[in-house]
């Protein structure tokens, strides 16, 4: 039988000179199941969308007959394009999305199609995250009820 507890669960944690007993084990993995099945069951209540990830290498392109387009698995509710000097934030349905650089916040045009987003944006490739060679990270929260 162990000596010591810890505190959240109160596992056993033994001493040097502690008898080592299976029933203890035993009971040790039944608290840590029943645990994990509550975490498991708390987690089922929260939020509704689980993250996505992509990615694509800029082309040097602007404007509109260069858009960009991706197209997710499920409807997005967020997206952000991560490049070198900024980022591209863009909600779904909205025709306009936000380019953060180091030196400006300027809109780019988003257009919708299905699960597929197409922007473009002024006259600098870096704006509408589309620079060449400039490898671009997507994070998306993908709406789970879809």
């Amino acid at each position: 039988m162990s000596t010591n507890h810890t505190s959240n669960y109160a596992l056993s944690q033994w001493e040097a000179t502690d008898p080592v007993l299976r029933a203890d084990f035993n009971a040790d993995n039944a608290k840590i199941d029943a645990a994990l099945g509550a975490h498991a069951a708390a987690l089922v209540e929260k939020g509704n969308c689980q993250i996505y990830t992509t990615g694509y290498s800029g082309n040097g392109g602007v404007g509109p007959a260069n858009a960009r387009s991706l197209t997710f698995p499920k409807w997005p509710r967020l997206i952000l394009i991560i490049g070198e000097k900024g980022f591209l934030l863009i909600f779904p349905g909205i025709t306009t999305g936000y380019s953060v650089t180091t030196s400006s916040v300027l809109s780019v045009t988003t257009s919708w199609s299905g699960n597929t987003i197409s922007w473009y944006g002024g006259s600098l490739a870096s704006v509408m995250m589309n620079s060449s060679n400039i490898w671009y990270s997507v994070v998306a929260l993908m709406d789970t009820a879809q």
